[in-house]
């Protein structure tokens, strides 16, 4: 959980840095060097399934989806194919991703440290609310990028990013 969460981390610090800077630098233009979750991590959450309780299985299995749509997602900002034009909004969105990704490790954490018995699912809008002041404050997320996704504090909008009423 800790290196999923780290690398979610990396993955925001470098997309809000050219979030910062988006009007000197409309386009992204270099690869990206954070390095996405390892398969390592991932098949260790897909081992968390056979002993997670019920609940949190569905976080899990959920976060493991996210990290390889994600893998899938950024590859473009790695290998920067000639002639792909990678636009801000683009940025904003796997930025977004990265968020809720590292919300969702973050609504596992107590689980996975036994500090709790039983799973209780924070609300996706608790959670990002939370993630977003504790990136802000650990990682510097940008006020840039803050301001894009504060409007995941919309419940409404946060059950439809995350496919289910919670």
């Amino acid at each position: 959980m800790n290196s999923v969460s780290e690398s979610q981390e990396k993955i925001l610090k470098e997309l809000g840095r050219f979030i910062t800077a988006t009007p000197r630098q409309p386009l992204w233009t270099t690869p990206l060097s954070a390095t996405n979750t390892t398969l390592d991590d991932v098949l260790a959450l897909t081992r968390c399934l056979e002993t997670a309780s019920e609940p949190a299985t569905l976080d899990i299995s959920e976060l493991v989806s996210d990290l390889q749509i994600q893998a899938a997602r950024l590859n473009d900002f790695r290998v920067l194919p000639s002639g792909r034009v990678i636009t801000h909004h683009e940025v904003v969105g796997r930025a977004i991703d990265a968020l809720i990704t590292y919300a969702r490790v973050q609504r596992l954490f107590n689980y996975a440290r036994r500090r709790e018995f039983r799973y209780t699912a924070i609300t996706l809008p608790e959670i990002v609310s939370q993630s977003c002041i504790l990136l802000a404050e650990e990682v510097g997320v940008s006020d840039a990028l803050a301001t894009q996704i504060s409007r995941f504090k919309d419940p409404w909008l946060c059950s439809k990013f995350e496919g289910r009423e919670d």
